[in-house]
């Protein structure tokens, strides 16, 4: 609209000034949100360093439109905050256990009375009802919800399961340096035994070759203890 109001040329090998574009998403879903939202394309995509190397870049601006939230908006935009109305007022009457169409016709009857998007609903009844009926779907929103807290418990899963397996490691690290410590001491109290074992037998009078027969040591092991511990 912008450009056919100004007649610019879209094919003009000249570059256009256009103003500044924002683009906005109303939230008014059930999830805690904070009144203003950031949303990049590129934290959709793959890979940690994907805004650092892509190309195409969208930036949108979430804004809260739930009941209580996002005060200044709504004071500048009546309307905004009479939707926000509406739609917490249906959410009340579906979560009472109203049938959906039952919860549609109160919601609208009740805002037209206290002239909460009256205008507009007495105007487009029919189209606001068709609207909140396929918004608000009961299965496919079921669903969707069901996928959404599946594919969210899967991924918590997945976290806990790894810092599980970490935990894991650093405790079988842990055995493991242990089991390594005490091999290692094992290992020196039978040579100390063995040592003790050829001293007593020298100090009996027994020869190298006879101690190295008893002990299942050779000759030069033999030789080699006495000399530690200064036996000739």
């Amino acid at each position: 609209k912008y450009v056919e109001y100004n007649n610019l040329d879209l094919y003009s090998s000249k570059r256009l000034d256009i103003p500044v574009l924002r683009y906005y998403v109303f939230y008014n879903g059930k999830r805690n949100m904070p009144d203003e939202t950031f949303l990049k394309l590129t934290d959709s995509m793959h890979g940690d360093n994907a805004a650092d190397i892509s190309s195409a870049e969208f930036t949108a601006c979430m804004i809260n439109i739930n009941a209580g939230h996002s005060t200044g908006i709504m004071e500048r935009c009546p309307l905004l905050y009479q939707y926000s109305l509406f739609v917490a007022t249906l959410r009340k009457n579906i979560d009472s256990g109203m049938f959906l169409g039952d919860a549609i016709d109160s919601t609208v009857e009740n805002c037209i009375k206290k002239d909460i998007l009256a205008d507009i609903l007495r105007a487009h009844r029919a189209e606001v009802t068709n609207m909140l009926f396929k918004e608000y779907d009961s299965a496919a929103h079921i669903a969707s919800e069901k996928d959404i807290s599946y594919e969210e418990g899967r991924l918590a899963e997945q976290e806990n399961t790894k810092r599980e397996k970490e935990r894991a490691d650093r405790l079988q690290s842990k055995v493991s340096d242990l089991q390594s410590q005490n091999s290692n001491l094992q290992n020196q109290l039978n040579e100390l035994e063995i040592e003790s074992t050829i001293l007593s037998y020298h100090a009996q009078g027994k020869t190298d070759e006879e101690i190295a027969h008893l002990c299942k040591r050779t000759i030069d092991d033999v030789a080699n203890i006495l000399k530690k511990y200064h036996i000739q």
